[in-house]
This record gives C-alpha cells, structure tokens and sequence, in this order.
C-alpha cells in the first residue's frame, strides 16, 4: 500500500507537471518515483512486468521520434507515466471491492 501511494504521488507529479507546467523537472520525479514504487515491489513482480516497464518507455521514445515534438527521452518518461497511471488505476479497480467486506 506504501508504494502504491508513492506510484500515485509520482502520476500526479509526472503528468500534471508536464502538461500542466511544461516541467522535464517534474516529469523526472515522476519516473523516479516510479522507479521507487518497482523497487519496493520487486519481489512481487514477475519477469513480464519488468520488460512492460522497458516496453512503454521504448513506445514513447518511438511516438515521440515520429512526432518530432519532444526529445527521445522525454517521450519515454512521458511513455513510464502513463504506464504507471493506467496500472494504478486499474489497481484502484481491483482494490475498492476489497475494502467493501
């Protein structure tokens, strides 16, 4: 639970940021925290959640070398964000009925 409120901070972080301000700065803290939020849940994860990680940065480094609007790593981190926020909303998701019983 620790670090799914850190994967969150790091989402609100990230993307508001980013679109929000324009901010590399806090587009960085984002993934960062990202990062923080798979090491404290790396025992859980299997080997295909590791290469997901990979596969959305390499997909938004690729959108944004065909775009040409922001640089190749920039696109990438966007690319983490969003990864992580569609896998923490889908984790509220799975989560809010358990709090029910």
């Amino acid at each position: 639970m620790k670090s799914m409120l850190i994967g969150i901070l790091g989402v609100f972080v990230g993307l508001i940021g980013w679109y929000a301000f324009g901010s590399t700065v806090c587009l960085i803290l984002g993934a960062i925290a990202f990062a923080i939020e798979t090491i404290l849940d790396e025992d859980i994860l299997n080997d295909h959640a590791k290469v997901d990680i990979l596969v959305a940065f390499g997909i938004g480094a690729a959108l944004s070398i065909i775009r040409k609007t922001n640089p190749w790593y920039i696109g990438g981190l966007l690319g983490i964000n969003i990864w992580n926020a569609v896998l923490l909303i889908l984790s509220l998701f799975i989560l809010i009925p358990s709090f029910r019983k």
